[in-house]
């Protein structure tokens, strides 16, 4: 669609002539330039009567040097296929009089898109022709919608609105005093095209066309311009004044086979033509390829609590600082989400993506302003490199994707080199990500329940449900090994609802049987507060299972409550209002804030297994676990320790006055039927 700036539907069209009516001097004309409409302001500057224009040809209006010029045939052809034109014009009154008018055209759309006539809204500006001191841009008579600019014949910039400023993201200080230049693609600024187009400015040439400019964080700008020279007394070109229309959505749209819409980079499809050109060239020259795949780290987070406006222009400030980082003849691609590939071409040797790697981690770190925010995130990169990683783009990419994967797991915030070792732990990642999808309908997945007990009753209270998946030829799978791969690739929210709906329709068959249900407990993965409809998918399981809320108790780390602490307290906090218990799991390994304890609608801390299982052993993990029940105890906490193993470690526990336990000592994870048995006839005696 090619119809852009104020060309308007026909239902704005009432609304619009309007508004401008009461100012602005306005016609109206048929696609054929013939006149429909004109209002008293336009007549009075004109000199003509209504009924002098009303069916007669625009050109009336014209000296024959512009009618037949080319200008005036491509600025008429562009009004008819619905294309906004906005500039300073030459018109003759009735008397001949020469009157400079700065006007815009504006195609009026049908139902379908069509443009059926073209609108003229415009404003005098003859008196500011023949005062050269006196000239100016006249920019607020121009709708607010343009993009206007000043530019000297030297290119300097001398001005710009706030809509200018907008598209390309810099401040006015920014701009003015520095060279159009700077806008423009280095590949641009050295073209014949470009210094043509600057030279016949200079003599005073009317240009419009669409044209590319670079913005502040290298994201590609489109506009759709003119370039009308200001001219002196004699007609001499004085500056320049350049009025557009920001078509950058809609350019990238049309060419969203090649770039990405929201950076203008590359995108996946052009990085893999370049590549295979790239490969190609290699072979040749007996050079090498190296490929980056750069993802970023934090940018879910920046996603979530700041809206993904905020995370859109993070992603354009990364993506300028990625093309900034890099050689001119090498290319940086966006391939979706927060993931970028950068292609290096002609090296000598893999050392030489070091280099880059290193700057590009260095660039992203650096603080991002973005709005009022001062945003921070880092990256991991992963490197491939041809012809030693593989010699197809599909396989360098696949290649580059995995050492990235792996940096991920190593801590982040780094780069690291592919591994044919690494294939390995990717297979083994993709298996899992595959029949993890299936598990469920497939009945792969169960859940065992671990008592809690009371020290000093020795009674069950409660249980914690632990899910467990058994794959039909790989056997039992860890849940170490498939949760994080859970988390990577989505699954979470489905597998969580899965276990929830589970553990409740277990407690309602328990209950049907006649056995008294404890509480039961359900761990919830941070991803899972990150979702929208986190509280509401939880609520229709309970309501769906006629689960009584107070027999539900929800166990997460510390962790997730310094992630995002504004979105889930209030969660926690509507939970524990329904009568469902908050457990806060792995107390100790990790922020222990006795401050942020204080924030959160907590009811339990559970000690983590490994103080527990060093207990009577040379260290401090005796003084840990009697700290963190004295300090529980200060917030009328309860506090239950896991890993019990053994008798020894019970009896430390009741010493230090610890309320609850859960361990191998008293059972193992069991199927709901042995659980049931232990409801029924209690813990055996040793326990």
């Amino acid at each position: 669609m090619s119809r852009q700036g104020a060309a308007m539907v026909e239902g704005e069209e009432a609304a619009y002539m309007q508004a401008i009516d009461k100012s602005n001097a306005m016609a109206e004309f048929a696609l054929d330039g013939t006149i429909l409409h004109a209002n008293k302001q336009f007549l009075d500057i004109m000199g003509y009567e209504l009924a002098d224009v009303v069916g007669r040809h625009h050109r009336m209006f014209l000296d024959a040097a512009t009618i037949a010029s080319e200008v005036y045939e491509v600025f008429w052809r562009n009004l008819s296929h619905g294309i906004f034109q906005t500039g300073e014009f030459r018109r003759l009154t009735k008397a001949g009089k020469p009157v400079w008018l700065q006007a815009s055209y504006n195609p009026i759309l049908d139902a379908s898109g069509q443009p059926f006539k073209i609108v003229k809204c415009a404003t005098d500006v003859t008196a500011g022709k023949v005062r050269s001191d006196e000239q100016t841009s006249k920019m607020a008579a121009i709708s607010r919608s343009q993009a206007i600019a000043e530019f000297a014949l030297d290119g300097t910039i001398l001005d710009a609105n706030e809509q200018f400023l907008k598209a390309v993201g810099y401040r006015r200080e920014e701009l003015v005093g520095a060279n159009h230049r700077m806008l423009v693609e280095p590949g641009d600024r050295s073209s014949s095209g470009y210094k043509r187009f600057w030279a016949e400015l200079r003599r005073g040439r009317y240009h419009a066309a669409e044209y590319r400019r670079v913005g502040k964080h290298g994201q590609m700008v489109w506009f759709q311009a003119t370039y009308n020279p200001v001219l002196d007394y004699d007609g001499k070109p004085l500056k320049i004044l350049k009025c557009a229309t920001d078509v950058t959505c809609w350019k990238l749209k049309v060419a969203s086979a090649e770039f990405d819409y929201l950076t203008g980079l590359p995108n996946r499809m052009l990085l893999h033509d370049r590549l295979t050109q790239a490969i190609n060239t290699a072979m040749r020259r007996k050079t090498m390829v190296a490929v980056l795949f750069v993802d970023l780290d934090g940018f879910k987070h920046v996603n979530d609590s700041l809206g993904h406006l905020i995370g859109d222009k993070l992603l354009q400030s990364v993506a300028g600082r990625l093309v900034r980082s890099v050689r001119a003849s090498d290319t940086v691609s966006r391939q979706g989400g927060d993931e970028f590939v950068v292609l290096l071409t002609d090296l000598r040797s893999p050392q030489d993506a070091v280099i880059t790697a290193k700057k590009i981690l260095a660039a992203v770190a650096d603080a991002h302003q973005v709005d009022q925010h001062q945003l921070y995130v880092t990256a991991s990169i992963g490197v491939s490199v041809y012809p030693q990683d593989g010699a197809e783009a599909q396989v360098l990419l696949k290649n580059a994707d995995t050492a990235m994967y792996q940096v991920k797991q190593s801590g982040r915030d780094g780069y690291r080199y592919y591994d044919a070792a690494m294939n390995v732990k990717a297979r083994e990642r993709q298996f899992i990500s595959d029949s993890l999808r299936y598990a469920d309908e497939r009945n792969e997945l169960k859940l065992l329940y671990q008592p809690k007990i009371d020290i000093k009753t020795r009674r069950i209270i409660g249980a914690e449900a632990l899910l467990r998946w058994t794959h039909p030829q790989r056997g039992a799978i860890e849940p170490a090994r498939f949760i994080p791969v859970a988390e990577d690739c989505g699954l979470i929210p489905h597998i969580s609802s899965w276990v929830m709906r589970e553990t409740c329709e277990q407690a309602r068959r328990w209950s049907q049987e006649g056995l008294a249900v404890p509480r039961l407990a359900v761990n919830i993965s941070g991803l899972e507060f990150r979702n929208d409809d986190f509280l509401e998918r939880l609520l229709k399981i309970v309501n769906d299972t006629g689960t009584d809320p107070h027999a539900l108790e929800i166990e997460l780390t510390e962790s997730v409550l310094m992630q995002n602490p504004g979105v889930v307290a209030p969660i926690l906090s509507h939970l524990r209002e329904l009568g469902m218990q908050i457990s806060l799991d792995d107390f100790g390994t990790g922020y222990s804030s006795l401050s942020y304890l204080t924030k959160f609608p907590i009811d339990t801390l559970k000690i983590d297994q490994s103080f527990v299982q060093q207990l009577g052993e040379p260290g401090q993990n005796a003084v840990i676990i009697t700290a963190i029940i004295s300090m529980a105890r200060s917030l009328n906490l309860r506090v239950i320790a896991e890993g019990v193993e053994t008798l020894a470690h019970l009896d430390l526990l009741r010493t230090y006055k610890c309320d609850e336990a859960q361990g191998y000592y008293f059972s193992h994870p069991v199927p709901p039927a042995a659980f049931g048995a232990l409801l029924r006839d209690g813990l055996p005696l040793a326990a």
